[in-house]
């Protein structure tokens, strides 16, 4: 009875149906998967994926304790991440990406699980061995049992282990996030640092963090796209004004996070001043005011750390991957075969209106003042920053409200296209300006 726990569990009242059944049929879709993604319609490709999967699930769920029939299920879920990647690889199918990375997971916590559960069995038959007792009979049994509960011991360890990291993951990702006017605490970032690979991976940073004091303004990513025939767009991530919108929002929510992925900053004290001096002078000579430097006569003009924001590593290399996609799947509008020559990014905080804001209502929450431009870069078409010196990177580039008034004599020489808006106000959209220069080694050109 020991010997065939790996299999078989303990004999009692088994289900009606041989599990090992239904895994071969899993297994046989798996096969099938490769094939039917050469037809022209997914359909079929798709429902041996979910059917194979869903079987493969069954089958566990009727001897969750079968170490073999679990690991067989990571076989299945294996052989169809495989089957995902030859396809693609072909280019039968090229849009697996998603559905390969949730199976592939998929098959290591089957053969963790595997292992976890058959590790009483694996003691149990290590016991039996050190003891020289190979044959049959009581003092076997009892070793067995010994082992085996070492096994249990170890297993449960394991598990309970991994249930406190998850959780000190969350709590870690909650508390690193200071409140207002506070640091947050050094332990929870010292904790958060150490598990960065794993709270990446389970995305318990941005839905935690949001909420937690309370939300912050959203960072959504828009790409100004210049081709070789003269003509540029805008992309916008999320765009709300999609013509073909989800009925249930959801498809804006989740994009959202890709904003937000590139939302990781580096801390800083202060702008170093050689830093400030190449805005300031390239801001005079591209008429782009520094807001701090002119100190223009408008409220809330912001710090210098929180005009200059730039990212850490892992956000930099996703804009870059993020452009680099956006130039292969968004072609020109008049003339699809035109190469992309540059790709700006900008990562754009949609500020939040203050009460005092929403009692005035000249003021909308989509008005042009409460997008915040940084300026992540211009890259070429495979993602490569062209000039690592700009003088704009990782700058806010304005855009800002000026009286219908005469303006300041600051503000006589600026060349900037002004937008009306509501009431006594224009807007000047220092964005669109900064979006148009052209930008080679050197700097920025007019």
């Amino acid at each position: 009875m020991a010997d065939s726990e790996l299999l078989h569990e303990r004999q009692d009242d088994g289900p009606p149906v041989d599990p090992w059944h239904i895994m071969i049929g899993a297994g046989a879709a798996s096969l099938l998967f490769l094939p039917l993604s050469y037809l022209p319609s997914a359909f079929p490709a798709v429902l041996a994926l979910l059917g194979g999967l869903c079987a493969a699930g069954f089958a566990i769920s009727l001897r969750p304790r079968f170490a073999l029939l679990i690991a067989a299920g990571g076989g299945v879920a294996v052989v169809f991440a495989v089957g995902m990647k030859l396809a693609a690889a072909w280019e039968w199918k090229a849009d697996w990406d998603s559905a390969r990375m949730v199976v592939g997971v998929l098959a290591g916590i089957a053969f963790v699980a595997s292992f976890l559960v058959g590790l009483p069995w694996m003691f149990g038959q290590l016991f039996v061995w050190q003891s020289g007792d190979g044959g049959a009979g009581k003092r076997r049994e009892q070793q067995f049992d010994k082992g085996r509960l070492v096994g249990q011991i170890i297993s449960r360890t394991i598990v309970s282990l991994l249930v406190v990291i998850h959780f000190t993951a969350i709590v870690s990702s909650v508390m690193s996030v200071p409140s207002p006017g506070r640091d947050s605490s050094w332990l929870a970032q010292s904790v958060g640092a150490t598990l960065r690979p794993y709270i990446e991976f389970s995305y318990l940073v941005n839905a935690y963090r949001f909420y937690s004091p309370e939300p912050g303004p959203p960072s959504l990513l828009w790409f100004h796209l210049t081709y070789a025939d003269g003509t540029s767009r805008w992309v916008k991530v999320p765009n709300p004004d999609d013509p073909k919108p989800d009925p249930l929002g959801q498809e804006y929510t989740r994009r959202l996070s890709i904003g937000e992925s590139t939302n990781q900053l580096l801390p800083l004290l202060d702008v170093p001043d050689i830093v400030k001096q190449r805005r300031i002078t390239a801001g005079q000579l591209h008429d782009i005011p520094l807001l701090n430097h002119f100190r223009l006569d408008y409220p809330d003009l912001p710090a210098w750390t929180v005009q200059y924001r730039p990212p850490m590593e892992a956000s930099r290399n996703l804009v870059s991957d993020y452009a680099r996609h956006i130039a292969a799947k968004y072609p020109s509008e008049k003339d699809p075969n035109a190469e992309v020559t540059a790709v700006k990014v900008y990562r754009v905080v949609h500020r939040m209106l203050e009460p005092r804001e929403m009692a005035d209502p000249e003021n909308a929450p989509n008005d042009p003042t409460t997008y915040w431009p940084y300026f992540q870069g211009e890259f070429t078409k495979n993602g490569d920053l062209k000039d690592p010196n700009d003088p704009f990177l990782y700058w806010l580039i304005p855009i800002f409200k000026e009286p219908r008034t005469p303006p300041p004599t600051d503000l006589k020489n600026l060349n900037l296209p002004p937008v009306a808006s509501s009431g006594g106000y224009l807007i000047r959209d220092c964005l669109e300006t900064h979006a148009r220069m052209k930008t080679d080694q050197g700097g920025p050109k007019p």
